[in-house]
C-alpha cells in the first residue's frame, strides 16, 4: 500500500490543495501498480477539475490563446465580435 497522505496535490479544487501544475507528481505504471484500486482510484478522482477557474491561470491563459491562434489560422472565429 503507497502512502498517498505525503503526495502534493497539484491542482486547486474543494477536495484538494492550492498548489501549482508545475509540482504535479508524475506517477509511472509501476508505482500505480504497487497501489490498491481505491488508491489509484482517489488518485484519479483527486486530479480532476470541476472548473476551469480551477486551473493554474498561468496554464489557463497559454491554452486559452494557443486555442485561439489554432482558431485564427483556420478561421473558425467569427471576424465581428460576439
Amino acid at each position: 500500500m503507497v502512502d498517498l497522505s505525503r503526495v502534493p496535490l497539484a491542482l486547486s479544487h474543494p477536495r484538494g490543495s492550492v498548489r501549482s501544475m508545475e509540482f504535479r507528481k508524475v506517477w509511472t505504471a509501476a508505482e500505480m501498480e504497487l497501489m490498491t484500486p481505491d488508491e489509484r482510484a482517489r488518485l484519479v478522482r483527486d486530479g480532476m477539475l470541476d472548473s476551469l477557474d480551477d486551473l493554474d491561470p498561468e496554464f489557463r491563459a497559454r491554452v486559452e490563446a494557443k486555442g485561439r491562434r489554432l482558431a485564427e489560422q483556420y478561421g473558425l472565429l467569427d471576424s465581428e465580435a460576439s
